[in-house]
């Protein structure tokens, strides 16, 4: 049977085939959520998930190991959009796949291996503004690509390698607000990066390398609450954070490292609902966490044991909901 495990390759993390994963039984202290589907990317198992809740009322999965249809090779991210059609960054086949539904109905694939047009290298998080264009951190290539639709219309990249302005470092999320302000997990620079638009005007960043109030170790994904408070997937301190902009202010996080009841092992994706309950992909622990607030409230996992069966899962990347 498949199995993931965490690795490093440089400053970044990404995961891959192993013969051994980290494990946990548990049961769920919130039974409910107002999410009306909820979406795993269970990249171990090259799979997507779909539940109704928190405790995997109506489980359906689709996909299989490979690069043709209906196939995924360690998917990272997932997301829908506004008319909930699911996009899927297929890391490892180096694309973007998307599909109506779980079935995989009107299955498209877009992107091939390269750092040229079209082309991206290991991509991650996918983001939409509000005129419906398509942002991908293209993670390998260091680099956050928009394109107006899944053919490439309009291809424009930001970031070239490094530490500098408008500089990324394998950036693996990408977000946009209400105002189409991008937000950009730079991942190996240990920092979230906010420009006005694709030309990187206006950049602002937070974050350095560290485990304190302020810093980050690995920042994977980023989102906002409806309040526009900031969450952040902080993997190398295994936990997450929340700060009201990207100032920094009133800096919070959650977790640390293990895989009881407020452990996480490298969190690599997180989301938020309606009413901005937080979802966590803990990807060490191969399980899907859910609280009510940044204080941890009535914290509950999805994850039994750590496998490719029926409510199982290995090294989830991502969730999200619609």
């Amino acid at each position: 049977m498949l199995r993931s495990k965490i690795v490093r390759r440089g400053s970044a993390l990404f995961a891959v085939a192993a013969v051994s994963l980290i494990s946990w039984a548990c049961g769920n202290s919130s039974s409910s959520t107002s999410a009306t589907h909820i979406y795993v990317s269970d990249t171990g198992n090259s799979r997507i998930i779909r539940m109704d809740d928190m405790v995997a009322t109506n489980w359906t999965s689709y996909g299989t190991v490979g690069n043709g249809v209906g196939q995924f090779n360690q998917p990272g991210y997932t997301v829908l959009d506004s008319t909930s059609r699911i996009y899927v960054s297929d890391s490892g086949n180096n694309r973007i796949a998307r599909f109506t539904d779980i079935t995989g109905t009107d299955w498209t694939t877009f992107g091939a291996p390269g750092a040229g047009v079209n082309q991206f290298n290991n991509p991650g998080q996918i983001a939409f503004d509000t005129v419906g264009r398509i942002y991908i951190a293209d993670t390998g290539n260091n680099r956050i690509v928009r394109t107006d639709d899944l053919s490439g219309t309009h291809w424009t990249t930001l970031g070239t390698l490094g530490a500098g302005t408008n500089q990324f470092k394998s950036p693996a999320g990408v977000f946009l607000d209400a105002t189409n302000h991008i937000f950009i997990s730079d991942t190996g620079n240990n920092r979230i990066v906010r420009v006005d638009d694709i030309t990187g005007t206006n950049p602002t960043t937070f974050g350095v390398m560290g485990a304190g109030s302020g810093q980050l170790n690995q920042p994977t994904q980023v989102v906002e609450d409806t309040t526009a408070k900031i969450y952040i997937a902080d993997s190398g301190n295994n936990r997450i954070v929340r700060i009201d902009n990207v100032t920094g202010a009133n800096f919070t996080s959650f977790g640390t490292l293990g895989n009881g009841g407020t452990n996480f092992d490298l969190p690599q994706g997180i989301a938020t609902d309606p009413q901005n309950h937080i979802y966590i992909a803990d990807t060490g622990n191969s399980r899907i966490g859910r609280i009510d607030d940044i204080t941890g409230a009535n914290l509950g996992f999805v994850g039994f044991t750590s496998g490719q069966q029926t409510f199982q899962f290995s090294q989830p990347r991502s969730v999200t909901f619609r």
